[in-house]
């Protein structure tokens, strides 16, 4: 139905609540952002682990229920707001099973942030254009993105009967280690290369001197051949 809110699909498996939590080391040292708590499910087990939590939640009805939950739990702040256009307070790792309408523009905006480790539940198609490999069909701009900044793994695949209604897709877990925050303009460039899917770097960047990646398409190209054309072009 036109103008129908999505279903938000909470996480109700308890068991992989914990591997979730295990996957991402917590200690009580760790400021973690939670994106898209939900009704706290995993906020509560964070708590436990981490020495404090930022629990965004975008859904006014949900965001009640999870300061009703959160009473209490002095460690979690819980946070109305939609993460992608709020001021996100400093962490120093993400552990969220957001919604995965946002997915590509979340891990955007945490690439291009100072986060150090994220575990995160995506839909599984979409987890698995992170570790895509060049060439690929699934190769797009968000794995040559994810690649340039993070080491980038999948850890489990998750049927639906974890969830809350349960979604129409598989989904996995997948584990991002940061090497580096990237800079605006070289994003920039991979949209360029991306959105331009078939034509060749020397043809994006006339006038530029591309050396030996002129004549390649951005999907053919690692992350890190791409990071030499974008110097090259810059």
């Amino acid at each position: 139905m036109k103008g129908k809110k999505p279903v938000a699909n909470l996480m109700i498996d308890a068991s992989l609540i914990g591997r979730i939590c295990d996957y991402a080391d917590l200690k009580k040292k760790d400021h973690v952002l939670e994106i898209g708590a939900g009704t706290g499910n995993l906020s509560l087990e964070l708590a436990k682990r981490a020495g404090h939590v930022y629990a965004v939640e975008k859904d006014a009805r949900l965001f009640g229920v999870l300061c009703e939950r959160l009473k209490g739990v002095g460690n979690v702040e819980p946070v109305c707001g939609d993460a992608l256009k709020i001021a996100l307070p400093e962490f120093d790792k993400v552990v969220s099973n957001m919604p995965y309408s946002i997915s590509r523009k979340a891990v955007e905006l945490l690439l291009k942030s100072n986060y150090g480790l994220a575990v995160l539940v995506f839909q599984k198609e979409f987890a698995e254009k992170l570790v895509a490999m060049p060439g690929r069909e699934n190769y797009r701009f968000i794995s040559a993105l994810a690649q340039s900044s993070s080491d980038n793994e999948l850890l489990e695949e998750i049927a639906p009967e974890a969830f809350s209604p349960m979604p129409p897709v598989l989904s996995a877990v997948a584990r991002m280690r940061q090497r580096r925050v990237l800079e605006a303009g070289y994003v920039a460039f991979l949209h360029r290369v991306f959105d331009h899917r078939n034509k060749r770097i020397g043809g994006l960047f006339r006038g530029m001197d591309a050396g030996p990646y002129r004549d390649k398409r951005g999907f053919e190209l690692s992350a890190d051949e791409l990071f030499s054309a974008y110097e090259l072009v810059s």
